[in-house]
């Protein structure tokens, strides 16, 4: 259980002033749009994208003009080629304006920290990739 200043985001959204930040776990993005290791990984993949929605459209409900729209996903949304996916493809239908996004860790993670595609801004915000600083979503 979460006291205090915490909220848990699972398939939906909260507003905190002029800020919505909705969110899902997320899945793996593969490589090509239908290579998938096996049904599993596919079946859990098209699950996430669904609670992905859901989440946005909780968001889309509670959003009001001028608002900022943050997605966080755990996974990248993504993958190293940075195709679209169906994740990118909901961010861009909801006109979100930042994704928060983790899961990349190590010394050999090539990933960019800060990705703009097709109009939103994607942040890479796993602790030791930002060495443990606070990353400005703006």
């Amino acid at each position: 259980m979460l006291t205090g200043e915490f909220y848990a985001l699972q398939n939906d959204a909260i507003k905190i002033e002029n800020v919505v930040v909705c969110g899902t776990r997320g899945w793996t993005v593969p490589n090509s749009p239908d290579e998938f290791k096996d049904d599993n990984d596919k079946k859990i993949y098209d699950r996430e994208v669904i609670r992905m929605e859901l989440a946005l459209q909780d968001l889309e409900k509670i959003k009001k003009e001028n608002d900022y729209l943050i997605a966080m996903i755990h996974y990248p949304p993504f993958n190293a080629k940075l195709m679209d996916s169906d994740f990118t493809r909901l961010f861009e239908k909801y006109k979100i304006n930042a994704v928060v996004y983790g899961h990349l860790h190590g010394k050999n993670c090539r990933a960019c920290k800060f990705v703009e595609k097709n109009g939103v801004k994607y942040y890479l915000t796993a602790c030791d990739q930002v060495d443990c600083q606070l990353v400005d979503i703006i």
